[in-house]
């Protein structure tokens, strides 16, 4: 009996509609949530990308402003960081224009569809048929022969100055972010590589996975111009500190002789402490500076050798420097000398010390304008006020007259800003397990008095799905829950920016200080 005289059933009409349904359902197995989810990924991804560029544009402006500045010894490696500019951009443009490809496939050239707006999200073959199928596949060796020619790039360029070690986090961060099978890959291996992000994905995620790639990529460039930039004095002696100095031939003139001295600008590093000796014998430093103290116990020329040692910037091996010098001893008049520097700061005890030679102590008259000064200790205690500038006169009463020695003036300065530190951080690095010991501290490194500072304030950020998140702090230096609950939630090597740091010192004046960024490790 043939088909045609057997009629179909309500039950086998069902059945066929179900199996329509069915097959239908298989080929839009992809829901609509998950979809924008993807779209939403791949925005975010691309959100970070710009953020990333922005950052970049400012990081060039630096290299260029620095290549200005000094061009023999920069312009080098800023034209350097510029071909590592061309590459990024020439990459992250062929990708986009991957991207725009398959979208004039998936809707049509003449749709006006954009990797940023288009209709079929849910397309699971155009992809693949234009990086995998199309001309055999030639696109996504093409693709990958991109990738593997940037990388190759990137390395040399991390590794151009061969003066300096090799940065081996650099170079694994480069290979970790662009991973492509090398160039005797085996077909297999190039279609396995390639169906994880063409083959049955929809289009929606093959746009995320390849925008996870330009951001990568823009992230390389970041690490790469960085180095190089800093890689510019990294075989240079660092210095912070710059002070105008005279070198005399000699302290002592004769009447009717010349004065001859050599002015210049010296440099040093008040952070970095060398090894200072005279004689054999090592000096306590300061700040960066040897402290040479000798007993003045005769009048005459004095002569001595001093011997300097720094680490070399890239060997760490001591270089040794030595130096002649003399002074001379002469018959002493009045003396005034502040007992910890040449200045004397505001809001500050500033002790000081006065003596006259064949002057008892308890016969001296000393008197202070531009500040108020008590008796302490050995000596005084001298409080500038708001005045520029602040003088010390010492007079004496001898047989029933008062006799003018002289004034000594000090330059009067405000206590420099503290550095703002986080107390559970290393070397700009924190770990989940050191928030509960999160503080922001204030501190005044490398002074010549023991000052403290009270953190009243500050804002705690940072940057989650391409939007800066913060908390604010309003009363103290920790963390509130809120606060802390915000740098938890930071993923691994995610920044925390802590800005906006306030802080009260011994003059009660409330200053507004630098902040710090953290990386999550």
């Amino acid at each position: 009996m043939s088909g045609g005289n057997c009629p179909e059933t309500p039950r086998q009409k069902m059945i066929g509609m179900m199996y329509l349904m069915l097959t239908a359902m298989l080929a839009l197995n992809v829901s609509g949530d998950l979809l924008n989810a993807f779209d939403l990924v791949d925005q975010s991804i691309r959100n970070q990308k710009r953020a990333t560029e922005e950052k970049l544009g400012l990081s060039y402006y630096n290299f260029e402003a620095k290549a200005e500045q000094n061009a023999e010894r920069v312009k080098p490696k800023y034209q350097l960081a510029l071909d590592v500019k061309t590459k990024s951009d020439s990459l992250v443009n062929y990708i986009q224009s991957l991207k725009q490809i398959m979208i004039d496939v998936a809707d049509g050239k003449d749709s006006g569809s954009t990797p940023e707006n288009y209709l079929n999200k849910s397309d699971q073959d155009k992809a693949g048929q234009v990086m995998m199928v199309e001309s055999g596949g030639k696109r996504l060796y093409e693709f990958r022969d991109a990738l593997l020619a940037y990388k190759s790039a990137m390395l040399s360029a991390a590794q151009a100055d061969t003066a300096l070690p090799v940065d081996t986090m650099l170079i694994h961060a480069i290979g970790v972010a662009i991973d492509a099978p090398p160039a005797d890959a085996t077909p297999v291996t190039m279609n396995e590589w390639g169906g994880r992000m063409f083959e049955h994905l929809p289009l929606a995620a093959t746009m995320g996975l390849l925008s996870a790639i330009q951001s990568n990529v823009r992230n390389v460039e970041t690490d790469v111009v960085n180095y190089l930039y800093k890689s510019i004095d990294a075989a240079s002696y660092k210095f912070n500190v710059l002070v105008p100095l005279v070198i005399p031939e000699s302290q002592y003139v004769i009447q009717g002789g010349q004065y001859k001295a050599d002015i210049m600008l010296a440099a040093y590093d008040d952070t970095m402490q060398p090894i200072v000796s005279v004689g054999g014998q090592n000096l306590p430093v300061e700040g960066g500076r040897g402290k040479y103290v000798a007993s003045a116990s005769s009048v005459g020329m004095k002569n001595y050798e001093a011997k300097l040692q720094v680490p070399d910037p890239v060997t760490g091996n001591l270089v040794d420097y030595d130096v002649k010098a003399s002074y001379e001893v002469g018959a002493p008049s009045l003396v005034v000398s502040a007992t910890k520097m040449n200045a004397m700061y505001r809001g500050l005890d500033n002790p000081i010390e006065v003596s006259v030679a064949g002057v008892s102590p308890s016969d001296l008259i000393v008197g202070c304008s531009g500040g108020n000064m008590t008796r302490g200790g050995n000596g005084y205690v001298v409080k500038p006020g708001s005045a520029s500038e602040i003088s010390i006169n010492v007079s004496a009463k001898s047989e029933g007259k008062t006799q003018s020695f002289g004034s000594k003036k000090f330059r009067v300065y405000d206590v420099p800003d503290p550095v703002v530190t986080v107390v559970g951080s290393n070397k700009g690095n924190i770990t989940r397990n050191s928030v509960n010991n999160f503080e922001v501290k204030a501190e005044l490194k490398n002074f010549v008095f023991d000052v403290s500072f009270q953190v009243t304030s500050f804002v705690v950020s940072t940057t989650k799905n391409g939007f800066l998140v913060s908390e604010t702090v309003k009363s103290g230096s920790k963390l509130t829950k809120n606060a802390a609950d915000l740098v938890k939630g930071v993923s691994r090597n995610g920044r925390i920016y802590v800005e906006s740091v306030k802080a009260k010192g011994p003059d009660g004046r409330e200053r507004s200080l630098n902040g710090v960024t953290l990386k999550m490790q």
